[in-house]
């Protein structure tokens, strides 16, 4: 995905590219595979604020993951941004806050309202007639 602004502030977001790795997933090979991407549809590498990745060791190591292969190898004119996927930051927060107790609760009544239609009605439901979002 792709994310960007124009002069009048509108903010688009799409999905530029998809890249097969064949052979081994390495953080070069994703690096070299993003900077053959990149220079595909001519955007520069300083143009890039931020990355998002999923916390996989080829992609947030230090020095041979993607963001360490990053950071090395230009000078950023501001700090680049990285965010931890969506999708994962529950892995991320239990091991940061050390609160297993507290999200193996969230997450079980989470999969509770979602596991079936009507439970999930009634949440929603419940949501409207106390008038939160």
């Amino acid at each position: 995905m792709i994310q960007g602004v124009n002069n009048e502030f509108n903010v688009t977001e799409d999905f530029l590219t998809l890249s097969s790795l064949h052979s081994t997933t390495t953080g070069k090979d994703v690096y070299e595979s993003l900077l053959k991407e990149l220079a595909e549809f001519s955007l520069p590498l300083e143009k890039m604020p931020g990355i998002c990745t999923d916390g996989a060791p080829a992609m947030t190591g230090k020095n041979t993951g993607l963001i360490g292969l990053l950071l090395g190898s230009y000078c950023w004119n501001v700090p680049l941004v990285v965010y931890h996927c969506v999708i994962h930051q529950k892995n991320l927060a239990e091991q940061t806050l050390r609160m297993e107790h507290v999200m193996g609760l969230v997450v079980c009544i989470v999969n509770f309202i979602r596991s079936r239609a009507l439970n999930h009605q009634q949440f929603k439901t419940m949501l409207e007639e106390i008038e939160c979002e």
